[in-house]
This record gives structure tokens, C-alpha cells and sequence, in this order.
């Protein structure tokens, strides 16, 4: 057992950083489920938004080059 206060107080800053560690383990976990989510989500939109394309292509009859496009436009992020 420490009984100094130095000892106690190297303790203290041991098990801070594991804390610190596990905190900061347990964020990327949720960040990589997030990117994870968004990537699904935006891969749907995107199909969707292809098939209104397609759909409203088919409702007019024109395949207008110079008609603005449906997209899903993201930026990502520094990792």
C-alpha cells in the first residue's frame, strides 16, 4: 500500500488516465457506428434519388442534359 503523497498522488493520475483511455475508446466505438450509420443512409438516398430521377424522366418523356441532377453531396471530415 502507498502511503506517500506523492504515491497517492501518481494513484490518482494512473487511474485518471485509464479513465481518460477507456472514455476515449468508448467515443471512437460511437463515432465508428455513427460514420458507419451515415454511410448506410446516404448510400439509400442517393438510390433514391436516382429512381425519382428515373421516375420523373420517364413522367416527362425527357432526358434533359441541362436539367439540374438530385444528388447527396457530403463533406468528410479530417480523421
Amino acid at each position: 500500500m502507498v502511503k506517500s503523497r506523492l504515491g497517492q498522488s501518481l494513484l490518482r493520475l494512473e487511474c485518471s488516465l485509464a479513465e481518460c483511455r477507456q472514455a476515449e475508446q468508448r467515443a471512437d466505438i460511437v463515432l465508428d457506428q455513427w460514420r458507419e450509420r451515415w454511410f448506410k443512409n446516404r448510400d439509400r438516398i442517393a438510390h433514391r434519388l436516382e429512381l425519382i430521377e428515373s421516375q420523373l424522366d420517364q413522367l416527362t418523356g425527357k432526358t434533359d442534359s441541362n436539367r439540374p441532377q438530385l444528388s447527396v453531396v457530403g463533406v468528410m471530415a479530417d480523421s
